[in-house]
């Protein structure tokens, strides 16, 4: 089948073969292997008449790429399958106003956290507890964030752990700081009725403390204290982490490369 002496201008290299095969044929040939062996295949036959299988596998075009996911493309209030519904994008910044530099696409859940009755009002308290313990939430678990320090924490040092459910720091609530500057124009409050959030938060009151949902922004100065935001009308105040019971929607962060 090979001749096994050939010039190296006319090796060539066969799919399958060893390379000690050229040594393997001289030994039965009855003589001892020459650096100078090369293989080749005689009588005219082709290496797909020799290696049909091999050259088989290797004739099969490459698979497609698969489609990269481009959030850029995405518009605010579109629900993404196994993600959430899009919000936008967040440059997280120090309390000094300082980028932290690094991008995130966030994702809020489709709903508030409910229970069998509707809406689970919660103290905030209960809300952090309840949410870290979440599994396969809308695809997602949660995460154990106590407050808006845990979330820049985890932007500087482990930012894939904020792929998990988290409630807002008061910026992707409402936009705002603590002291009240419009810092974040992609926020829940500005997008309630955007998209595939339209009638999902509550606006109305009437229900208790139900239109006023949770964030994770202490007060600067008593942090026994953070703030929520009523989705009526914008307003907001500070509310004790153990005392009063209001909604709660999460979010998720995803960095960009």
């Amino acid at each position: 089948m090979f001749s096994s002496v050939l010039g190296k201008k006319d090796e060539i290299k066969i799919p399958g073969i060893p390379a000690d095969f050229a040594a393997v044929v001289a030994r039965l040939q009855g003589r001892a292997p020459s650096n100078n062996d090369r293989l080749r295949l005689s009588s005219g036959m082709t290496v797909e008449q020799f290696l049909p299988i091999s050259t088989e596998i290797l004739a099969k075009p490459p698979e497609p790429p698969k489609p990269v996911f481009d959030p850029s493309q995405l518009e605010a209030g579109k629900l993404i399958e196994g993600k959430g519904i899009y919000l936008g994008t967040w440059e997280p910044k120090d309390k000094n106003g300082r980028t932290l530099g690094k991008i995130f696409d966030i994702y809020a859940a489709p709903e508030d956290i409910r229970n069998g009755s509707g809406n689970l009002l919660m103290t905030f308290n209960n809300a952090v507890k309840h949410v870290a313990g979440l599994r396969n939430y809308h695809g997602h678990d949660g995460g154990n964030f106590a407050n808006e320090k845990a979330i820049l924490e985890a932007v500087r040092n482990n930012p894939a752990a904020l792929a998990q459910w988290f409630l807002p720091t008061k910026e992707l609530l409402h936009g705002k700081t603590s002291g009240g500057d419009k810092i974040q124009p992609a926020n829940l409050y500005d997008s309630r009725n955007t998209g595939a959030f339209k009638n999902t938060f509550i606006t109305k009151s009437g229900s208790g403390f139900a239109h006023w949902y949770w964030s994770l922004t202490e007060h600067p100065d008593y942090p026994s204290y953070v703030s929520g935001v009523g989705f009526t009308d914008g307003g907001d105040d500070w509310d004790r982490k153990d005392y009063g019971e209001l909604s709660s929607r999460v979010v998720r962060a995803e960095l960009r490369p």
